[in-house]
């Protein structure tokens, strides 16, 4: 494409004036000719666009040190190289600038990758070193006197021939005419993709089109455009003062360079036909902008739109409106008064996103973590897969909750990822001062923990998660609800996943990708609560006065942090692998369903296994016996055989000191009381204390998931034969399998005949759960009850279950634990052991239960559990035998059941 279309008015005016000294040069020039010939070189480059491999002390003054420190992902790199292995590199720029091509020009020649040797617009010649350009602008100012026309840079250049010599050109796609410095548009665009299809013609690889972009703010813009845009240009493509003043503050820190995803043009022209014609130049302007757009989003997102206006738009939606009148005339409310109302919920739901707030919370937070944790290992070949994804869809991140950090810290790590801040879902227990506004203003938006009797709260949530999805904005919640207490997965919770699933079967998204992801701590800040809970205490409400109990916690380290990332899910192939959305009510709920227990199952997955998973599990194996340092050691070892068959992903230090990593666990555990280490005429040995069982049950639950399949199949095999999908059912809110239970498979570049078996006394780690779930179907049994509350009954199961402790009957006091026996009931629900009472929530809200009509499910789970623990349980032979403790059932030996 010719460049002097485009060149200034003014530069063509010198020009004009340049020409009246074009007689006196030619004589001097035939009159001095061996003086010219001598500084004439007919071979030497006269394009002053192409790349630089030298720059003068000017340019090193103004842009050195400032381009070291601009964000850069090396995986960009990659896909670049890769592209150059499939055919010539053509490097697309949205906007020109000077500041963008000198960037790329400085990561080329820092990374040793080949320079570009043409653009369409940006001259270098003032970058180059003196005893360079002289030479140069003579030549030209010799060739503009004797030709009569100045050697633009284009006319000295032939695109095909450099691409035919593995030499990238670069264009400008957005570029200024005349003085009026108004954009071309589709006119240069049309242009230039016409003139790369004729190039293409002449090449047997295609062309692969490589955007390049220059973020100069990694903050979104605002949806309204402010006095400031309107002058200065907007924060995209910024004018002159803007540009510089952008870069000056933010090249630091929030200035961010892509290289975009390899764009095949053959591929894209063949999708319009593959002729050179306009049409097929303009869909490549389309898909290319589209590239551009898609690269911009996944580091800023949507533009970001005030509070008020958001809301506005959610409440003047047609569909809004019709659904806010049919529960008004059901109500027989004004629909004024439901409009209120509904509104009043959304501004106790939404978000309030301040980037002001959000870089002093990044400050404060790096400040945290730094005292607070030894480091963070994030899993950035997950987090790369992530960044595809996000360039096509709105993503929801699904963690899972082990603490308070869990929030702060994934949208930590995407700010500094350069990717957009997640609006993340939080209980409105968290909606507390000074908390609460710091949060709003970070991205977090507030829901209650159980739905109101209200039938616009509901319809206000489902608006505003499905209007955020709609918009593009990343979203993060909890699939547990709430924190696990108890060191492993907790069921899912189906309601907002229920919303989102719902919401896109409206329409209006294309697709959606759920990211489970797993986070490990090797110690939690709220461990201490946690076991409080377990034992049945209520959980303590956040307020205030916890802000002051940080410096407690600053006293200490808590270890690393590790956040992996699970293969992205389409929500569009959940639904319908043919792309069309489910509105059946019942497929829907199927779908979510199976939804929750994919993604359970991913999260589980990608869960890191730590040092005090496997010696807390071998610490706790011999349950109320004494053990050895040798038989800690090579349990610790088994258990860590089995992870790494089963594919589990394991800390740093079982990756790489293994030994070492578990030996520093078990003196930290004898250093902090968890062990008694004790010493005889035999050696050295370890017990542990009853009332810091629960303590060590909490590590090693955080690396069950790793086991636990094995486990399940060893016991059944053991007691149960032929009862593994009974079990696998039985127990399925306590371990999420992503395939039928059963043995190792065998790994790639296992050579041994047969894969590793686990150790014979694995499925003893199970027995403190199951015995757990007995416990609770045993008072279900044994004590009459009417409707009584969820947290009732816990506590009845805990309080008779401490009876049956002191009675020898209970064997594991990490039994007597509010988790296991929660999930217990939840499960016994589902099986119709236990009835839910509906229809009669009770006071607040309350879950009601009752015991079930379905006997021959209790009765046959309860010998199922007797089997699995191998120590069958009578019921007494005459009532009243044991007057003291009327429901207590003896443990009697296997010669006198009957």
């Amino acid at each position: 494409m010719k460049m002097r279309e485009y060149s200034s008015r003014l530069f063509r005016f010198a020009l004009w004036w340049l020409g009246l000294l074009r007689r006196p040069y030619l004589w001097a020039r035939k009159k001095w000719a061996p003086w010219f010939e001598q500084r004439i070189d007919p071979a030497r480059n006269l394009d002053t666009t192409r790349m630089l491999a030298k720059f003068n002390a000017f340019h090193r003054l103004f842009f050195s040190r400032g381009f070291d420190t601009i964000r850069f992902s090396d995986e960009d790199l990659q896909n670049l190289t890769q592209a150059g292995q499939r055919g010539p590199l053509v490097f697309l720029m949205r906007n020109w600038g000077q500041v963008e091509y000198n960037f790329f020009n400085h990561l080329f020649l820092s990374r040793q990758l080949p320079l570009v040797a043409h653009n369409n617009m940006v001259r270098m010649g003032h970058w180059m070193p003196s005893h360079q350009i002289r030479p140069i602008l003579f030549q030209k100012i010799d060739r503009f006197f004797v030709d009569k026309a100045w050697p633009y840079n284009d006319g000295l250049f032939d695109p095909a021939k450099a691409l035919a010599e593995k030499r990238p050109i670069l264009y400008c796609l957005n570029l200024p005419k005349g003085t009026r410095w108004i954009e071309a548009e589709h006119e240069a665009q049309r242009a230039i993709f016409r003139e790369l299809l004729t190039v293409q013609n002449g090449f047997e690889q295609p062309i692969q089109l490589i955007p390049l972009h220059f973020i100069y703010d990694k903050h979104p813009g605002k949806a309204k455009k402010s006095l400031t845009d309107i002058l200065l240009g907007n924060r995209e493509n910024p004018g002159y003062f803007r540009k510089m003043f952008l870069f000056l503050r933010n090249y630091k820190k929030r200035a961010v360079a892509k290289i975009g995803e390899p764009l095949d043009l053959r591929r894209l022209a063949a999708l319009y036909g593959g002729e050179n014609n306009e049409a097929t130049a303009e869909g490549l302007s389309v898909q290319v902008q589209r590239a551009f757009e898609m690269e911009s989003r996944q580091v800023t997102g949507p533009k970001l739109q005030s509070r008020r206006s958001f809301l506005a738009k959610i409440v003047e939606a047609p569909r809004f409106r019709d659904r806010l009148e049919h529960i008004a005339t059901q109500e027989n409310i004004s629909f004024e008064k439901a409009e209120k109302k509904a509104l009043g919920y959304l501004r106790e739901i939404a978000s309030d996103i301040n980037f002001t707030v959000i870089e002093l919370w990044d400050f404060f937070l790096s400040w945290l973590f730094n005292s607070l944790y030894d480091g963070l290992e994030v899993d950035q070949a997950g987090l790369a897969k992530v960044k595809k994804v996000a360039k096509d869809s709105p993503l929801v991140l699904i963690p899972c909750h082990k603490s308070h950090v869990d929030y702060l810290l994934l949208s930590y790590i995407f700010y500094q990822n350069d990717l957009s801040l997640p609006h993340v879902c939080a209980g409105i227990n968290l909606n507390f001062w000074p908390l609460g506004p710091i949060f709003r203003k970070s991205g977090g938006y507030f829901i209650r923990r159980s739905l109101p009797g209200d039938a616009l709260y509901p319809l206000a949530l489902k608006s505003y998660v499905k209007e955020l999805m709609r918009e593009g904005y990343f979203q993060e919640f909890f699939i547990e609800g709430t924190r696990s207490r108890s060191g492993k997965l907790f069921p899912p919770k189906t309601g907002l996943l229920n919303m989102m699933v719902e919401s896109f079967a409206d329409g209006g998204v294309s697709d959606v990708y759920f990211v489970p992801v797993g986070l490990g701590y090797e110690r939690v800040l709220e461990e201490r609560a946690y076991l409080k809970e377990s034992k049945g205490a209520k959980k303590s409400k956040e307020k205030f006065s916890d802000l002051f109990r940080l410096p407690k916690f600053l006293r200490r380290r808590y270890g690393k942090v590790y956040m992996q990332f699970a293969e992205p899910i389409s929500l569009r192939a959940a639904l319908n692998h043919e792309g069309e959305a489910p509105v059946d009510p019942a497929r829907l709920k199927q779908t979510v369903a199976e939804l929750a227990e994919r993604i359970c199952v991913a999260i589980n997955e990608v869960s890191t296994v730590m040092a005090s998973a496997p010696v807390a599990t071998a610490l706790l194996a011999p349950h109320g016996k004494s053990i050895t340092p040798q038989q800690v050691a090579d349990k610790a070892r088994e258990l860590l055989d089995c992870a790494r068959q089963s594919g589990a992903r394991l800390s740093e230090a079982l990756r790489e000191k293994p030994e070492e990593a578990m030996e520093e666990v078990l003196a930290r555990f004898i250093a902090e009381g968890l062990v008694r280490e004790h010493h005889d005429i035999e050696g050295r040995f370890f017990t542990v204390k009853e009332e810091t069982r629960g303590h060590l049950d909490f590590f090693k639950n955080q690396g069950i998931h790793a086991w636990a399949k094995e486990a399940v199949a060893q016991i059944c095999e053991k007691k149960a034969p032929g009862k593994l999908e009974a079990v696998h059912s039985l127990l399925s809110k306590e371990f999420f399998f992503a395939n039928p239970v059963g043995a190792f498979p065998p790994q790639p570049g296992d050579k041994r005949e047969r894969p590793l078996q686990p150790p014979q006394w694995l499925s003893d780690i199970l027995l403190p759960t199951l015995e757990s779930y007995w416990l609770s179907l045993y008072v279900i049994e044994q004590i009459p009850f009417d409707k009584w509350d969820a947290r009732k009954l816990a506590q009845k199961i805990l309080e008779l279950g401490e009876t049956l402790k002191m009675r020898g009957i209970l064997e594991f006091p990490e039994s007597l634990s509010s988790f296991p026996i929660q999930n217990a009931i939840a499960r016994f629900v589902e099986m119709g052991i236990l009835r839910n009472h509906q229809e009669d929530m009770g006071p607040a809200g309350k879950k009601l239960f009752s015991p079930g009509p379905d006997l021959e499910a209790r009765e046959g789970t309860l010998r199922l559990l007797e089997d699995l623990l191998g120590k069958p349980r009578s019921r007494p032979r005459e009532k009243g035998e044991f007057s003291a403790f009327p429901n207590v059932i003896p443990l009697l030996p296997k010669s006198e059941k009957g």
